[in-house]
């Protein structure tokens, strides 16, 4: 998909240099529309935000992947706040992106053309919690340091490390088995995760439950990767990358701020 589709706005988002990033489509609109699911699948991408500018810095949104509705996305919302930047829809320096899986504030700023995008997320739930027995078929992990974990964003994510990058690149990409585990243990998303130096961090997230098998950016994702690592004293500030094994490299900054995370980084437009 690329420029306007039926409406769709498409962005690249959190890309690493001039390529990666996820993409995401945003539908500014004044009424939700009777065929947001069905639009959705016809554009084919990741996620489509439908977002509802409403009183000052606030804007209501619907997330749709080809599956269906979800709660909340963290890469959607930083295209929404992106084009709501970009077209003056809010001239507030904070907005409010509300969605039924909670609030994320967003701050865009920068070239018009190619903005940066801070979201603040909150972490509602956090547990470390045994590994399901399907994981250690499915990839190499690491539990003798760190515990896995359930992680709730407004998205429920499993959070799971692996020994290395080997590992990671590694994985079997088996989306139903993907799907089934997920759906069994009740989680959204599944992400894995190495640990680089100098607080590097490797991603994969595995999104088969709700959607495509595996996601390039994913701004939840990297919030309960961030706050995991920061409650297990792992440090409280990260570099996180993602899709590279997808060919999409992408490039998320994160940081604990107070009681909730800070995820940066570029949103681009998809050039026509």
């Amino acid at each position: 998909m690329t420029g306007r589709h039926e409406g769709v706005v498409g962005y690249r988002v959190f890309p690493s240099g001039d390529a990666g990033g996820n993409l995401a489509g945003v539908v500014l609109t004044a009424d939700w529309p009777d065929d947001m699911a069905q639009l959705a699948r016809r554009t084919a991408l990741p996620t489509v935000a439908f977002a509802k500018p409403g009183r000052a810095g606030v804007i209501d949104t619907r997330m749709f992947t080809v599956d269906g509705e979800i709660a909340s996305c963290g890469h959607a919302s930083a295209a929404v706040a992106a084009e709501a930047y970009r077209t003056g829809s809010s001239q507030a320096p904070g907005l409010l992106v509300r969605s039924p899986g909670g609030d994320i504030v967003c701050r865009a700023g920068g070239d018009l053309d190619r903005p940066s995008v801070t979201m603040t997320l909150s972490v509602s739930a956090w547990s470390v919690e045994a590994p399901p027995r399907e994981l250690a078929e499915l990839c190499v992990t690491r539990l003798d340091e760190i515990p896995v974990a359930r992680v709730e964003t407004g998205l429920s994510h499993l959070i799971a490390m692996v020994a290395d990058t080997t590992a990671l690149a590694a994985i079997d990409l088996d989306h139903d088995r993907w799907r089934s585990l997920g759906r069994r243990i009740g989680v959204d998303t599944i992400g894995l995760v190495a640990l680089g130096d100098d607080g590097v961090v490797h991603l994969r997230d595995i999104c088969a439950p709700i959607g495509d098998t595996e996601e390039a950016a994913s701004g939840t994702t990297a919030t309960a990767v961030t706050w995991h690592l920061h409650r297990l004293g792992r440090g409280d500030a990260f570099e996180i990358r993602q899709g590279v094994e997808m060919g999409r490299p992408s490039l998320l900054r994160t940081a604990i701020v107070g009681a909730a995370v800070e995820v940066t980084g570029r949103v681009d437009p998809v050039e026509p």
